[in-house]
């Protein structure tokens, strides 16, 4: 049993740190966008490989918080497509 509890202390703090780098990323991602923009705008120069580090940010951001997700059940569920079934089911 102190086994188990053991590794569920690490993978909390494990959750923790990706998360944290989750955080890290969409700030990151912030400031790549904004200079982008701003020497797009004002130099017309725009910032080189913003595309690129945007797309790789988005995806840590998404994957690194899934965990975290997970880990307080905390999963978004939609029901539109059973929503529009019934709905057009009911029609007939």
């Amino acid at each position: 049993m102190i086994f188990f509890r053991t590794i569920d202390t690490y993978l909390h703090k494990l959750v923790r740190i990706l998360h944290g780098i989750s955080n890290v990323a969409v700030c990151v991602m912030i400031l790549c966008i904004t200079i982008d923009v701003f020497g797009r705008f004002f130099f017309n120069q725009p910032l080189v490989g913003a595309f690129e580090m945007t797309e790789l940010g988005l995806a840590i951001v998404v994957f690194f918080s899934l965990s975290m997700t997970h880990l307080y059940d905390e999963h978004i569920s939609i029901d539109f497509a059973s929503f529009v079934y019934l709905k057009s089911s009911n029609m007939r």
